[in-house]
């Protein structure tokens, strides 16, 4: 019989209380759970940590979400896997909104969060 495993989510958020609100209702759900804002962080936790979900905030120290978005979707068609990628914002205009889905966002949380959708979403793309 397989072994379960435990889903991985990668947090890119530097608003250190939205990251904990995310963190905390991602382990109550048996999430292994990483945060960071760092650039470096980010990317390094996405091409050798392998999580099965990534929460993207756009706005990031030094760098877009959405410029992250971009390059992570190239890099993984040149690497033949796919990992979701939830954005998380406060800007929440239709046009952003658009362009994160364009990009290959699989779905868009406002911020602040609403706890109890965020929940709602994230049970039903985690594996």
């Amino acid at each position: 019989m397989p072994a379960i495993q435990t889903p991985k989510v990668l947090i890119a958020e530097e608003e250190r209380i939205t990251a904990d609100l995310l963190s905390i209702t991602l382990q109550e759900l048996g999430c292994q759970v990483k945060v960071t804002s760092q650039e470096i962080m980010i990317r390094d936790g996405f091409l050798h940590w392998k999580p099965d979900l990534l929460l993207l905030d756009l706005f990031l120290p030094g760098c877009s979400g959405l410029d992250l978005l971009r390059e992570f979707r190239h890099l993984e068609a040149r690497m033949g896997r796919t990992t979701l990628i939830m954005v998380v914002s406060s800007l929440g205009f239709r046009e952003v909104v658009e362009q994160a889905r364009e990009l290959g966002a699989i779905d868009f949380i406002l911020k602040p969060v609403d706890v109890d959708n965020f929940r709602q979403k994230a049970l039903m793309y985690l594996p």
